[in-house]
């Protein structure tokens, strides 16, 4: 058997399992959500006992990705993997269930005060209790780092997809004058007006898409007149000198998380939004690339600074400016992210998306460059498995690459991703995680998912197939922030 066609029956079989094994049938009240982990030998939710304990059991940060919990946010690659699955077999399970389970949260499971959605990772919804959990630590709306399908939520339910638009990212905005915001929101729509902001570029680039989106929806211009006060937020922060702008306002001179990145992946989306505005907002979004390209890679060609100082352009190493006691390595790590860090493969992928999107050559250069840093011959020889988001999100840039160029290198090099993941991140048709070596999970935050994505992509490009292949949602990878 060929690997792309491997590859598509791993999507398959998972998906298959998922339908019927990986629903919610726990806790009083059972429904068609998809569950957020599962043991791939019990095929049940983890019991969070010595001997099953889960993914990221009691870590204070992410009680939003605990294992009883369902979060929308980290959902989206199954579900890309169910609409390519009806197009490539034909069986309408694949849709209903896609449509089962976002009609079920978007109608059901929002908060019963401000109706917003529990996403991002500090807030989720537990099957087991039937609920709405939020850590006790951080109880915060917070969406950054994805593309999300509005398209799918609206037709699910578009008077909560509408409210989500409107009302949730709304609340987020501390100075309307400004449109500085705080990506954290309190869950019961308590405004951030008047309040401190504490902003990140994947958050207000998902704000202003969102508006984008709605008001080509809607037609209303309110929507219109937020986004781009959005964008202008971002583009009166470009330092001029480097064509870069900071992380937030508490490191006023410093770019950490390759910010620029991926808010140059959702001024790409939003370019295909506004037709009036689509070869400005390109051009903006392909200078962000290669400013970051020019300044962040290292001369000497051994990888990508961490830090970037955005006045001056050179890199950061050591203590930062604005927080002494954080050290800031020389460069990223390829596939292990340090602490307030992103790894290699962000500019693989978002570039590799940017690339895909628009053609231009020199971002293709840069993702050939990135992806050739990651030494995929060598990380894939080793027998540890890799955390499934990252390797998915690899994968998929490199199918969207060689389906934009025609070249036939980058799928071979997709297919050694692919390979390893066959062989270390499937099991008895469970996508497992790779986090920390483990083989024991399915974890939608581990981007298991989005694994599952990424092999019907691979063999979607592979063999040509009549079907749009999944896109990419989460352009970090997993587990990076």
């Amino acid at each position: 058997m060929t690997l792309p066609q491997r590859a598509l029956d791993a999507a398959t079989h998972f998906a298959d399992l998922m339908i019927d094994r990986g629903r919610d049938r726990y806790g009083p009240k059972h429904s068609p959500l998809f569950v957020g982990q599962l043991n791939a030998q019990t095929h049940s939710l983890p019991e969070c006992t010595a001997a099953d304990p889960g993914l990221l059991a009691e870590q204070r940060e992410v009680e939003g990705c605990w294992p009883s919990r369902v979060n929308l946010l980290f959902d989206f690659g199954l579900l890309d993997a169910l609409r390519g699955l009806t197009g490539v077999s034909g069986d309408p399970r694949y849709e209903v269930a896609r449509v089962e389970h976002l009609s079920h949260l978007l109608g059901h499971c929002r908060h019963p005060v401000s109706g917003f959605i529990p996403w991002g990772e500090h807030v989720g919804f537990d099957v087991v209790a039937d609920e709405i959990r939020m850590g006790d630590y951080k109880r915060w709306h917070e969406v950054k780092v994805a593309a999300i399908p509005w398209d799918d939520l609206w037709e699910a339910d578009a008077s909560a997809t509408r409210h989500e638009i409107e009302v949730a990212f709304w609340s987020h905005i501390c100075d309307e004058a400004t449109m500085t915001f705080n990506r954290h929101a309190e869950m019961d729509g308590r405004s951030n007006r008047g309040t401190e902001p504490c902003s990140l570029a994947s958050s207000g680039g998902i704000y202003a898409e969102a508006w984008a989106w709605l008001y080509r929806r809607a037609g209303e211009r309110k929507f219109l007149d937020r986004s781009r006060a959005m964008m202008r937020l971002y583009r009166g922060g470009v330092s001029p000198a480097t064509g870069l702008f900071c992380s937030s306002e508490d490191r006023p001179t410093e770019l950490w998380y390759g910010d620029v990145l991926d808010y140059g992946c959702a001024l790409l989306r939003i370019a295909e939004l506004l037709e009036e505005d689509r070869d400005a907002l390109r051009g903006e979004a392909v200078a962000m690339f290669l400013a970051y390209d020019r300044l962040a890679r290292d001369p000497d060609g051994t990888g990508y600074f961490d830090t970037l100082d955005i006045t001056t352009g050179k890199p950061v190493i050591g203590a930062s400016r604005h927080y002494p006691t954080i050290q800031r390595p020389r460069h990223l790590e390829t596939w292990i992210a340090r602490d307030n860090s992103i790894k290699l493969v962000t500019p693989a992928i978002t570039s590799g998306f940017a690339f895909a999107t628009t053609g231009e050559e020199r971002l293709g250069a840069m993702f050939d460059h990135t992806i050739g840093l990651l030494g995929i011959p060598q990380r894939t020889r080793e027998a540890e498995p890799m955390i499934a988001g990252d390797v998915a999100g690899v994968i998929l840039a490199l199918a969207h690459a060689a389906r934009r160029s025609l070249r036939e290198e980058r799928l071979a090099i997709a297919s050694m991703l692919v390979e390893h993941a066959l062989k270390h991140n499937v099991h008895e048709s469970v996508i497992t995680s790779g986090y920390l070596g483990d083989r024991r999970y399915y974890s939608a935050r581990a981007g298991c998912s989005d694994l599952a994505a990424a092999l019907l992509a691979f063999a979607i490009v592979s063999l040509r197939l009549p079907v749009e292949p999944p896109p990419i949602r989460q352009p970090l990878g997993a587990l990076a922030w």
